[in-house]
């Protein structure tokens, strides 16, 4: 489930693993001054060391309150609730375009898209199924095209991805160009 700020639903039989590596500074509440009193008192750095302390021992040390909540925290207990996060489902960049669209261009276009896809590929495991280009003047759509990505293709396209933005907007310009009567091609 996604969550806000790549927050993570844990389950009762996996919150061990998942926490104990995490220091202590980095858990809800332990950020600032109490942070520094747990890790101080009880010389601990991970959220591991705290998970060896019993409730009994962290409300003698710091109260009733703020021991329960540090017991409860530390086990991965949280009494808030969270809406979940759809993920997006498009992925765009927006580039301006003034005067002649070069190789350069067109490069730094698909290395700025593959990034986007590198990225949403690692947080969310999926690949884009279908590339959509506009043209705009203006605020004023001229042309578009839509592109489907087959499965197979995925190596192929982060491969040759350059080669396809180049492909699609030569076919965008060359729409424009058409409807006003001009020739014209991408390079």
């Amino acid at each position: 489930m996604n969550r806000p700020n790549g927050q993570t639903v844990l389950f009762p039989n996996g919150y061990h693993d998942t926490l104990s590596s995490i220091p202590v500074e980095n858990l809800l509440y332990f950020g600032g001054s109490f942070g520094e009193q747990v890790k101080s008192t009880l010389e601990v750095k991970t959220v591991g060391d705290l998970l060896q302390f019993s409730q009994d021992r962290l409300e003698k040390e710091f109260g009733q309150t703020r021991g329960r909540m540090a017991y409860v925290v530390c086990r991965g207990l949280d009494r808030y609730f969270m809406k979940s996060v759809k993920v997006k489902p498009q992925i765009s960049i927006n580039v301006p375009i003034c005067g002649q669209i070069d190789k350069s261009l067109i490069d730094c276009i698909s290395n700025q898209l593959l990034e986007k896809l590198n990225a949403d590929a690692l947080k969310f495991g999926r690949f884009p199924q279908t590339m959509f280009m506009c043209l705009k003047e203006n605020d004023v759509s001229l042309a578009d095209s839509k592109t489907e990505l087959r499965l197979m293709d995925v190596e192929n396209v982060r491969e040759h991805f350059s080669e396809l933005i180049e492909r699609e907007l030569n076919d965008l310009i060359t729409q424009v160009s058409t409807s006003r009567g001009e020739k014209s091609s991408l390079i």
